[in-house]
């Protein structure tokens, strides 16, 4: 299983690859960088492993940190609800408002260095608002919005694009 540093290494290059400048500002802008299941549970594993140190320093692998906040609200987004995630992931007991502000401040500054584009709401930050829009669709989305696209699809009897089977 790879370490810590070296998930730090194969995003800041995944990042490089599949998210050009050009393409930051762009909803699911980091989708790519996002490994496959097994590859994130293996991720999640090594940080896990390494939380005593992490815990106190998230600015020490920034690019980390952005893959935990991103494979947060692709996999593990639900009921709009980061930290229960955040914790239960990392085998963690809920972290303390101070912690999570901690770790926004790592994201937010990650996130700025690379150039990505950060969402603001009336007055404050939006961060989980961030990583969700960097991310793309989280995953427990998908059949809501699949829903939608049916549901459009039948919305108007007799319309041009109505399904052949109806």
């Amino acid at each position: 299983m790879k370490a810590l540093a070296e998930w730090e290494a194969q995003v800041d290059s995944e990042l490089k690859a599949k998210c050009p400048a050009t393409l930051r500002n762009r909803a699911g802008a980091v989708l790519g960088a996002i490994p496959q299941r097994g590859d994130w549970n293996d991720f999640l594993r090594a940080a896990q492993e390494s939380w005593r140190l992490w815990r106190l320093s998230p600015t020490h692998f920034p690019n980390a940190v952005l893959l935990l906040y991103a494979g947060l609200a692709f996999y593990e987004y639900e009921d709009n609800s980061f930290w229960p995630a955040f914790s239960r992931c990392l085998g963690l007991n809920p972290l303390p408002g101070s912690q999570q502000t901690m770790w926004n401040d790592a994201f937010e500054r990650a996130a700025s260095v690379r150039g990505f584009q950060l969402l603001h709401g009336v007055g404050h930050r939006s961060l989980v608002g961030t990583a969700v829009y960097l991310a793309g669709i989280p995953l427990s989305m998908w059949e809501d919005f699949l829903s939608v696209c049916e549901w459009a699809l039948r919305w108007k009897e007799g319309c041009p694009w109505r399904l052949e089977s109806d």
